[in-house]
């Protein structure tokens, strides 16, 4: 989440104006619905190349 932070902290203040984290959120579910796709186990872990992995990033429309 930290990372999400600070992308979406655009003032550099440790703060994020609702607008942007309404965009948080959505990014934030977004990427945990590709991650469970691939975690066919639940186990937490997937194992991808790197071309899925830009794949999955890339259509996720973040």
């Amino acid at each position: 989440l930290d990372l999400l932070m600070v992308k979406f902290d655009r003032t550099h203040t440790h703060r994020v104006n609702f607008d942007d984290f309404i965009q948080l959120c959505v990014v934030l579910q977004t990427l945990t619905a590709a991650f469970r796709d691939k975690d066919t186990d639940r186990d937490g872990i997937i194992t991808v190349g790197y071309e899925e992995y830009l794949t999955m990033v890339f259509t996720s429309n973040i």
